[in-house]
């Protein structure tokens, strides 16, 4: 994937993200966009941010991977 950004003149913003996500099989696409660390704020609700704050796995950790609470 990063290699393929790269080639097509991805923001540094998107390489970064991509070079931050763990380096682990991803089974589709979700799981990659899970995994990309992006803006806090971004597109989740209070609940949510708090929620995801509270999970003990640490962030960039795709779900699949994180222990089961």
């Amino acid at each position: 994937m990063l290699v393929a950004a790269e080639r097509a003149g991805a923001p540094d913003a998107v390489v970064r993200s991509l070079r931050a996500i763990p380096p682990v099989e991803y089974r589709n696409r979700a799981e990659v966009m899970r995994s990309v660390p992006g803006d806090p704020g971004a597109g989740r609700s209070a609940s949510r941010a708090a929620e995801q704050a509270r999970t003990r796995a640490p962030s960039g950790v795709a779900e699949h991977m994180r222990e089961p609470r």
